[in-house]
């Protein structure tokens, strides 16, 4: 049988939007999220699934409750300007109000996550050019191997020395790629 959730899932919910609002979405661990909830661990993965998915779930409630009071502020009965005034009003008095989090949880997530993506972006910028280094080592590395059988096969010692620098270019381009990944000195590099 299954057990009863024995914690109030909004209660629960705003107290995980308050986490992801102060602390940032990296910054908020699942361990901080379960006490700062007051959930079990379980309860949370069962309740709200993961960290994404609860995320996600936090944005949606901001949104819901939020930034919902502030259009109310502006959909109030009255004039326009009167609707504004008591828009930045009330925006003062949130952005005044200690118990909150300091800004909007919708645009410091956006400011942190396109800092992660610009991060990973980097990334994966590193990891082509390395992986742009071996492509050109393998294929000097082959040249070499080719002008070395037709060395063999047509007694050229000329052949030979020119196998032989290829190959050396193919193991600097492998080194290169190793070990300073950020020089872009070949063409199509960035």
């Amino acid at each position: 049988m299954a057990r009863q959730k024995e914690f109030d899932r909004d209660v629960a919910l705003d107290r995980g939007m308050t986490a992801f609002w102060s602390r940032g979405y990296a910054a908020t661990s699942i361990e901080y999220l379960v006490a700062h909830m007051g959930i079990q661990r379980g309860s949370l993965y069962a309740t709200f699934g993961d960290k994404r998915s609860l995320f996600l779930s936090a944005l949606d409630r901001y949104q819901r409750v939020v930034v919902r009071e502030l259009f109310e502020a502006l959909e109030a009965p009255g004039s326009g300007l009167e609707a504004i005034r008591r828009f930045f009003r009330l925006r003062v008095e949130r952005s005044l109000d200690r118990s909150r989090p300091p800004g909007c949880l919708v645009t410091n997530s956006a400011v942190e996550l396109s800092r992660r993506a610009q991060e990973k972006e980097k990334e994966r910028d590193l990891q082509l050019n390395k992986y742009h280094y071996f492509e050109y080592a393998s294929a000097a590395l082959q040249i070499g191997i080719v002008l070395c059988s037709a060395a063999v096969i047509t007694s050229a010692m000329a052949l030979v020395w020119l196998a032989g620098a290829t190959g050396l270019i193919g193991i600097a381009f492998m080194v290169m790629g190793f070990f300073f990944p950020y020089v872009h000195l070949l063409p199509g590099g960035h």
